[in-house]
């Protein structure tokens, strides 16, 4: 027999406290291969040798090439901020310590600055982009307010007393 407080609950699919769910770890799992994919391998020779040069002054060229190919340009930004909403929605989920939006914040632009560092040291490979950095974050901050929005907080109860009727 099995006393009632020991492995009836883990055996029986009740999650332990404290531990993220099966499907917040696959999650993370695929998110961080696909990350590392989309941000880390060669892409194929499309661009031009000058194209890999390092772009490390913010927001410099951003309207220049807006207006040369406005729809390249915005889905390249979009891109990027929904290439770290992943990273912000299962931050909070896999670490109870991540509550407040400047954490988050603060997550996804380091991610982003070891990401750009990485292929600064390999030039000619990716180019290296500050504005990558500054738009990676702002995803992570948005992937972050959706998951506040669904009304989910890991590791502790809400704020508000709950009301009695």
């Amino acid at each position: 027999m099995r006393s009632a407080g020991g492995r009836a609950g883990v055996e029986s699919g009740q999650r332990q406290p404290g531990r993220p769910s099966g499907w917040v770890r696959l999650a993370a799992l695929v998110y961080v291969a696909a990350l590392a994919l989309v941000t880390l391998l060669p892409i194929a020779p499309l661009r031009r040798p000058s194209d890999y040069e390092p772009q490390l002054v913010p927001f410099e060229g951003i309207l220049g090439e807006l207006k040369h190919s406005p729809v390249e340009r915005l889905a390249e930004l979009f891109g990027n901020v929904l290439l770290f909403a992943p990273l912000g929605f299962l931050l909070p989920l896999l670490v109870p310590a991540i509550r407040r939006w400047w954490q988050a914040l603060t997550v996804g632009a380091g991610v982003s600055l070891l990401i750009e560092l990485y292929q600064l040291a390999w030039p000619g490979v990716r180019k290296a982009s500050v504005n990558d950095v500054l738009v990676n974050a702002l995803g992570a901050l948005l992937g972050f307010a959706a998951l506040r929005l669904t009304g989910y907080r890991r590791g502790g109860s809400s704020r508000r007393a709950p009301t009695s009727k």
